[in-house]
């Protein structure tokens, strides 16, 4: 704690406000993201509860072997008409999740739910909502950039934020 106290008593006033600056906005940002279901239109549902149904062994032509697992999830709505209301959503995936995935406790998911209206509400995983760690990647890019770069760090990020705005 002394060599915090000490690193910041020797940093200039206008560095000092330039850190704080940017560790309030880093903060600010990652608890955004964690929070922002509200912006979304398509439904987003995080998973509480997961249980395996049942468990395949598989071996194709080349004798290669995996194993087929089918999952019922049980998960919590974030946002839309039916917020906080549980849905039930199935998954099948293999073990080598070559073109599928397995779902985790606490898991945030796009889903799609189902017209038919039948207790419980259910539907299809969509995708994974994946803004959080997509904003922890961009946020380790920017330190490292301030870090190893300083000022000439600083302009390629100011660069960086022109270009995207100009192209997009």
């Amino acid at each position: 704690m002394q060599t915090i106290k000490l690193f910041f008593q020797t940093m200039p006033f206008k560095q000092r406000v330039a850190l704080l600056l940017l560790i309030c906005v880093l903060i600010g940002s990652i608890l955004f993201v964690h929070f922002n279901h509200s912006f979304y239109e398509q439904d987003i549902a995080q998973i509480i509860k997961s249980t395996t149904k049942s468990t395949t062994y598989t071996e194709d032509m080349f004798q290669n072997e995996d194993v087929l697992v089918s999952q019922l999830l049980i998960a919590e709505l974030k946002n839309g008409d039916h917020k906080g209301e549980r849905i039930e959503l199935h998954n099948d995936y293999s073990y080598s999740q070559a073109f599928d995935q397995k779902y985790e406790i606490g898991t945030e998911v796009f889903v799609r739910l189902s017209d038919n209206p039948k207790d419980p509400l259910t539907g299809i995983i969509d995708g994974v909502k994946r803004d959080k760690y997509l904003m922890m990647i961009a946020w380790i890019l920017v330190l490292v950039l301030l870090a190893v770069g300083k000022k000439q760090g600083f302009f390629s990020i100011i660069s960086l934020i022109i270009n995207i705005g100009i192209l997009t």
